[in-house]
Order: structure tokens, then C-alpha cells, then sequence
């Protein structure tokens, strides 16, 4: 509840947010926290590194990303 009240005080909210990890607690803190500001979420698997060109396709504005499942150096450099 309180990512989520952060999220609302900086207007955070009503936008598409990508979160980059696999099933762990921290990306489920990610997804049910986007789903009570109301974002839109696009789930991608970190073990999926092609995968992250969804995010442009989609026009994430947020990106929560799960350091501890990341297994490469990760470039969004081309869709920002």
C-alpha cells in the first residue's frame, strides 16, 4: 500500500507500466501495486531479453525491474 500511495502522490497512475523479472515476491509487489493505481501492465520475463522490445511497442512509462533476476547487462537506451 505504500508504493502505491507514493505512486498516486507523484501521479503515477492511468499510464502502462512494465515490470522485468520472473515470479518472485518483489515482481508480485510490482504487479498488484500497478493494478490498485489502475496502470495497465505488461509482464516480461527476464530470462526473455528479445522480449523487451514489447515495452517500446507498448509505450511502458514505468519499468520495475527486478535486479536480483536479472542475468545480463540491460540496454532501454532504444525505447526511451
Amino acid at each position: 500500500m505504500q508504493i502505491a500511495a507514493k505512486m498516486i502522490e507523484l501521479k503515477m497512475i492511468g499510464v502502462t507500466a512494465g515490470i522485468w523479472g520472473r515470479y518472485s515476491i518483489s515482481t508480485l509487489i510490482s504487479f498488484y501495486t500497478n493494478i490498485l493505481v489502475g496502470n495497465s501492465i505488461i509482464c516480461i520475463d527476464s530470462a526473455q531479453t528479445a522480449a523487451a522490445e514489447n515495452l517500446d511497442l507498448v509505450k511502458a512509462k514505468i519499468l520495475f525491474i527486478d535486479s536480483k533476476q536479472v542475468k545480463e547487462v540491460l540496454d532501454f537506451r532504444n525505447i526511451i
